[in-house]
């Protein structure tokens, strides 16, 4: 609960994942990889927004802060059904089936 964030805050929980991602799966073993962070607490948001962090040199360079600037509406069924295409995977509901998959971040 420390380390996700919980009960703790972004800036502890950031300081995990960097310390997990560098002792445990270094960046030259990422080549080719994506790795992708997210954290289930929206704060108390209404629409449930979550960050999600999208890592891998097959990502556009980009940051997104305002989800009123992104191009396309995703959320967290969004990220399962990229996983799923990716994968060649049928959907699991009709909420990943009926979501948008993410397709304008890759290079």
């Amino acid at each position: 609960m420390n380390h996700d964030g919980h009960d703790t805050n972004a800036q502890v929980a950031g300081a995990w994942v960097k310390k997990f991602l560098d002792d445990t799966f270094p960046a030259k073993l990422r080549q080719g990889t994506l790795v992708v962070v997210t954290f289930d607490e929206s704060g108390g948001n209404a629409d449930n927004r979550i960050y999600a962090l999208l890592l891998g040199d097959m990502v556009k360079p980009a940051n997104q802060q305002d989800p009123k600037a992104l191009a396309k509406p995703y959320n967290h069924y969004s990220l399962l059904r990229t996983i799923e295409d990716n994968f060649g995977l049928a959907p699991l509901t009709a909420n990943d089936r009926d979501a948008l998959p993410i397709t304008d971040i890759w290079k």
